[in-house]
């Protein structure tokens, strides 16, 4: 207790006392300087943050693994020198080979017969000013008119068999739709009436038709696609596989080509297909060419077979996105080469490669060597003729 109270008295005598006298007792109690421990605090912060702080920053900078899943690119994207625009598969044909179904052919009656159906022409305002009315039909011109061996001048279209073949083409049309019926006679006597056609194309030899058309067999439509001899009638049907459009196909020699586009693909969107006059198909092939779209997609880029060399095929399109080439393929062992032809900068109103057009002659070209004849479009005149360049020539070596 004494010792207590002798504390207590001390205390209370220091606050009394003056600051500027010296305390009296020999004992004092240690003071603390607030500031060392205040810059102490910071010093250990600052240190903690800069490790933190390097840390950090060399985890970000570390590389990071590379992830295996690959995003598909756009076409447009990936530049098309990369990857040759025509590709060579062979033999190669759909898993799936069924009949298709068929169904009537657009803006035609069920059934038509140039010789037992009535038709009159009648004026219209518009292009073209003529067009047949079919007698029982049509109450309306605009549901459904007929042309004969062309569609906006009669005639402007006929097709000249070898004698004693002549075929007549009647074209229906409605609504940016279009179909036809073929009739074929021999020295003045029927060969055949072919209804609901939506595609033609005959040999250049004449001799041949590769027809696409709906067949109705007691009330089931059928869709046929198959090349016919005309002298014979002896027909091949082709096999239903992606590549054989409904509407598009052609000769070159005695070589069809069927194409589509097939949008499920990546790449190579251009399905096509080369057979001979027999149905067989002799080679299937991939193109990275463009395609349009009007009233229907349509294929705005050149395709066909070399006249000089069958099996060589080639394709007019892009090489990159400033120069338009003619690509060459071998289609029986995977060759290939290309010419350029074009720069793209040179034409500010180009299209892909289809405008301005450009016209080829392949009278002298072989894969491995000649002479490439081609000329460009200069201008197109209001009644859609082409005003034509100068010939150009390119020699392959």
């Amino acid at each position: 207790m004494e010792n207590q109270i002798n504390v207590d008295n001390q205390d209370t005598q220091k606050i009394g006392q003056n600051p500027g006298e010296s305390p009296q007792s020999n004992f004092q109690k240690p003071k603390f300087n607030y500031w060392i421990i205040l810059v102490i605090v910071i010093v250990v912060l600052l240190t903690f943050g800069g490790i933190f702080a390097i840390y950090n920053n060399q985890k970000q900078n570390k590389p990071q693994p590379t992830s295996l899943t690959v995003q598909p690119s756009p076409t447009i994207a990936a530049p098309q020198s990369q990857v040759f625009p025509i590709k060579v598969y062979g033999l190669q044909k759909d898993n799936n080979i069924v009949d298709a179904k068929g169904s009537p052919a657009p803006c035609q009656p069920d059934f038509f017969d140039p010789k037992v159906n009535k038709f009159v022409k009648v004026k219209q305002s518009g292009t073209p000013s003529e067009l047949y009315k079919i007698q029982g039909f049509q109450d309306d011109i605009d549901s459904g008119v007929m042309m004969i061996d062309g569609w906006y001048k009669e005639g402007e279209d006929k097709v000249v068999l070898p004698s004693p073949f002549n075929v007549t083409i009647y074209n229906f049309g409605c609504a940016s739709s279009f179909s036809s019926v073929i009739d074929l006679t021999k020295n003045g006597n029927r060969q055949a009436l072919y209804t609901h056609v939506l595609h033609y194309s005959f040999s250049k030899d004449d001799k041949r038709l590769f027809l696409v058309n709906n067949i109705n067999n007691q009330g089931t439509w059928t869709l046929h696609k198959r090349i016919i001899d005309i002298e014979t009638k002896e027909t091949s049907e082709i096999p239903n596989i992606k590549c054989v459009s409904e509407l598009d196909g052609f000769w070159q020699g005695d070589r069809l080509i069927t194409y589509t586009e097939d949008r499920e693909k990546a790449d190579y969107q251009t399905d096509i297909c080369v057979w001979d006059k027999s149905a067989k198909l002799i080679s299937r092939i991939g193109a990275t060419t463009a395609w349009g779209a009007a009233s229907r997609d349509f294929l705005a880029e050149k395709i066909g077979m070399l006249s000089t060399e069958p099996d060589i095929f080639y394709a007019y399109t892009s090489k990159d996105d400033n120069t338009c080439s003619l690509f060459l393929a071998n289609i029986v062992n995977n060759a290939t080469k290309s010419i350029d032809i074009l720069d793209k900068r040179s034409y500010p109103q180009n299209y892909y490669c289809a405008s301005p057009d450009v016209e080829f002659d392949f009278s002298g070209l072989y894969f491995d060597h000649g002479i490439l004849k081609y000329r460009v479009e200069k201008d197109r005149q209001s009644s859609g003729q082409t005003i034509w360049g100068g010939w150009q020539t390119t020699s392959l070596k």
